[in-house]
């Protein structure tokens, strides 16, 4: 994908974790390798890890902080309020509405025609 047409769109980064210091660095890679523009918004919710997901999150991302029992629906509801929020503040131009679930099971493969 043509890194013009990355920084181009209008996106925002949100990472639901729990426990995942294990995979966080490689995500954290991955986005980085992304070209994204430096301005785009980056919310993690961390789901009361025990480890150290949220200081490697930290960072690179606004982290929004929620208790265990937080399902991930719930988590994905959390942080695209703080998305909404952060967006809100950013700039006043009309903003699309979408979400693109990067679950463990999913693999998203873009294409440009």
């Amino acid at each position: 994908m043509s890194s013009a047409i990355l920084t181009t769109a209008q996106v925002a980064v949100l990472i639901v974790s729990h426990d995942g210091a294990r995979w966080l660095p490689g995500v954290l890679e991955g986005l980085a390798e992304q070209g994204l523009d430096p301005r785009t918004p980056v919310v993690a919710v961390d789901t009361g890890s025990k480890d150290e997901s949220a200081a490697l999150l930290a960072p690179v991302a606004d982290v929004v902080d929620a208790p265990s029992s937080t399902s991930y629906p719930a988590a994905v509801r959390r942080g695209l309020e703080r998305l909404d929020h952060v967006s809100a503040e950013g700039d006043d131009h009309e903003r699309g509405t979408g979400l693109i679930d990067l679950s463990y099971e999913v693999v998203v493969v873009p294409t440009v025609v």
